[in-house]
């Protein structure tokens, strides 16, 4: 199998996973996109990084993270000439800021990317993107990137970042794991690339589920690889997490999708927080079962649209099954018959426990009974090692966490709304302004507008954007990226011309306005000819 695709074992070498430096991605679960703008990560008024805050709030919420991927590029890059590496390093507070937040989150125990976008060939260009790239890994002390659009990335990358600071960079490639297209040719460069997202629908980026479980062939051919399934614009992620737990991989949990707010809701939210735990536990480096290479998908079960996968332990005697009910009812009794063939002993020399629920079961005639709630997640652990503290702690957690059903919390998914703040009526006195002109709208004047976001819902009068994107003004329900109504404007004036670089610049002479920015700038891009 692995020949037949292309992929060398010998090259993704022991030593390569066990690098200091990259060892972390194998258990690295829960990973959100947060962009620098965000308002739990970044305080506009003081201009500085809030970590703690924006930390504290996904911990409450569905259990913290382990990664984060950290967006300063799109959706402001094409503002003007500066690259994708400058929008990083222009962030308020600069390079000495962005390693503060790195090391803080570091501190944290939650790891960094930066992106990484190919596409960016219109701007002002510099060294080459390798270069770049660790020179900016280098600096700020971050882990690695995310490859937008892409699908494996060059090793002229990890050269260069070895070549800056001796560290291997953590590369994610964003669509290694697109279902529907062939990646075979992708499976050369799990010797480097230890990282993928992946898009688990039927239509790739995205669509509907189907009822039996995907497997994730990054993670079936190398077991280390970790995948982060992605679905930004969902408002149910079940089918996601779902997925996630039946590979032994991970989530994309990004809910600010370029400036829109996706939440998680909360019966999502607190099976991610579940979920990740039975992760975590399985996956650490104490146990290290989703990195098993005997990892048998599809084992069979004894209800009907309950799904299960089978872990071997790679270095105890222990066993695990993660269980997913894609069916929309609640099962009971018997989920499972053991075969005394997957085990080196006996099935009844062995502690039988419900870690979801963190509770002990009995095997009665080689089959295991449990409940399984509509949409739910099952975990069943096989051990001989009864006094193994970290289990008792463990199952403890997961039975407190699990005392109240999922079905406890909401699972309607709200547009976030929106509140206008208003400016008062413009000054309208004497004559024109220079360079302006007045203008007296009709009564009942038809405001119509476009967004030109290329996510979210669709550009028309007549189409759909069910997840609110763009603005909301006094008169709709929602955020939409189109409006259009009938208004009232008093009379204003606009100017005849927009405004120049120069016209500009004269303004920022004369007042000495920069922004609400006072950390020192980068001058990438700026000329000296106004």
């Amino acid at each position: 199998c692995l020949t037949a695709s292309g992929y060398d074992p010998e090259k993704a070498t022991e030593e390569l996973y066990s690098r200091p430096e990259l060892k972390w991605t194998q258990d690295a679960y829960v990973q959100p996109q947060s962009h620098m703008y965000d308002r739990f990560l970044f305080d506009p008024d003081t201009q500085t990084f809030t970590p703690d805050r924006f930390l504290e709030d996904l911990n409450k919420r569905y259990g913290g993270i382990d990664s984060v991927l950290l967006w300063p590029t799109y959706t402001n890059i094409g503002i003007d000439d500066r690259n994708q590496y400058d929008w990083v390093v222009t962030v308020p507070g600069g390079v000495d800021a962005l390693s503060k937040l790195v090391g803080d989150l570091h501190v944290a125990d939650v790891q960094v990317l930066f992106p990484y976008s190919p596409w960016d060939t219109g701007t002002r260009r510099d060294n080459t993107d390798e270069v770049q790239m660790a020179e900016l890994l280098a600096s700020t002390g971050a882990d690695g990137f995310n490859a937008d659009t892409m699908a494996a990335v060059a090793f002229s990358f990890v050269n260069a970042s070895l070549n800056a600071d001796g560290r291997y960079p953590v590369i994610e490639p964003e669509s290694s794991g697109v279902n529907g297209d062939d990646p075979d040719y992708r499976f050369t460069t799990f010797a480097w690339d230890t990282m993928s997202w992946g898009y688990f629908s039927d239509g790739g980026y995205s669509g509907s589920f189907p009822l039996v479980p995907f497997v994730e062939k990054m993670h079936w051919v190398e077991p280390r690889h970790m995948t982060n399934i992605c679905d930004r614009w969902s408002k149910n992620h079940t089918d996601n997490l779902q997925s996630a737990w039946f590979n032994g991989v991970g989530f994309e949990t990004w809910e600010n999708v370029w400036g829109a707010w996706n939440e998680i809701v909360p019966f999502d939210a607190e099976a991610v927080r579940r979920v990740g735990t039975m992760l975590r536990f399985f996956g650490g480096e104490d146990k290290r079962i989703f990195q098993s290479s005997g990892w048998e998908p599809h084992k069979p079960t004894l209800q009907e649209n309950v799904f299960m996968s089978f872990w071997p332990s790679p270095s105890a005697d222990e066993y695990l099954f993660t269980f997913v009910n894609r069916d929309g009812r609640n099962t009971t009794g018997a989920q499972l018959k053991l075969n005394e063939a997957d085990f080196k002993k006996g099935v009844d020399e062995y502690s039988w426990f419900d870690c979801m629920r963190g509770t002990k079961l009995e095997v009665v005639d080689s089959e295991l009974g449990f409940d399984l709630e509509a949409e739910d997640y099952g975990c069943v652990f096989a051990t001989t090692n009864v006094n193994d503290e970290a289990l008792v702690e463990f199952l403890s957690t997961m039975k407190t966490l699990s005392e109240k059903s999922l079905w406890r919390y909401r699972k309607e998914w709200t547009f976030l709304q929106q509140d206008r703040v208003q400016q008062g009526k413009p000054q309208v006195e004497g004559k024109p302004r220079k360079n302006m002109i007045r203008i007296t709208p009709p009564a009942g004047w038809f405001f119509e507008s476009w967004g030109v976001e290329i996510e979210g819902g669709e550009n028309t009068p007549d189409g759909t954007d069910d997840h609110g994107t763009d603005i909301q003004f006094e008169s709709e329900d929602y955020p939409s990226l189109y409006h259009g109504f009938e208004t009232n404007l008093e009379m204003f004036e606009i100017d005849v011309w927009p405004v120049t670089v120069g016209e500009y610049y004269g303004f920022l002479v004369e007042t000495g306005y920069l922004g609400g920015f006072d950390g020192e700038r980068s001058e990438a891009g700026r000329s000296e000819d106004v």
